[in-house]
């Protein structure tokens, strides 16, 4: 029998992940809804409209003599829970199912999709919500951050600097300042983009 937490972090992103304002949700062991609650214990919305029996595969019967068991999860164990969920790939092999990645289509150009299932030469991905194939012959790539994005863009500017040079002619310290001030010229005019000079 599942958790709560675990149906939660399976299944709550579904729903617009947790509500805003909620602290806890909780439910009883013998009932498959949930209802959340903020800080004062309280919650403006019917969560059996919303989630329905999100926590179907949680139910157990009642024990008599037990008392009437229940389930409490804070927000702050769902989102490490669902942190800890994250499947992660470094770019060997292919993205394992879960995996959110960038692959380059024909077209030229990155897509992000999640990984559903890997076969021998074909993968089936989601897409925007739809489901999609992908050839595994196609470049795939783990998601970059912004900052990794950023400095792959300074590094190609200046790679571009350095292509105009012949460097085995660059070798007296005045070519050398050549390149440098060609470098801090194109910083300062904003060709190389993400770096200001102050």
């Amino acid at each position: 029998m599942m958790k709560l937490i675990d149906v939660l972090v399976r299944d709550l992103e579904k729903f617009d992940g947790w509500p805003e304002g909620a602290v806890e949700c909780h439910r009883f062991a013998d009932e498959a809804v949930v209802d959340f609650f903020d800080k004062d214990g309280n919650w403006p919305y019917d969560c059996t409209a919303k989630y329905g029996s999100i926590a179907i595969e949680c139910v157990s019967p009642i024990v008599m003599g037990e008392g009437i068991a229940s389930e409490t999860v804070t927000r702050d164990q769902y989102e490490a829970a669902l942190a800890a969920s994250k499947t992660e790939w470094d770019g060997a092999g292919h993205p394992p199912a879960g995996c959110k990645f960038e692959y380059k289509a024909s077209s030229g150009k990155w897509f992000t999709a999640t990984m559903k299932y890997c076969g021998e030469s074909f993968a089936i991905v989601d897409m925007d919500g739809s489901e999609s194939w992908v050839t595994l012959d196609a470049p795939m790539r783990p998601i970059r951050s912004e900052e990794d994005k950023k400095l792959d863009q300074i590094t190609q500017s200046i790679l571009d600097i350095l292509n105009d040079y012949d460097f085995e002619m660059v070798h007296i310290r005045s070519d050398q300042k050549r390149i440098a001030t060609d470098i801090v010229e194109r910083i300062t005019s904003g060709m190389i983009p993400h770096i200001r000079i102050e």
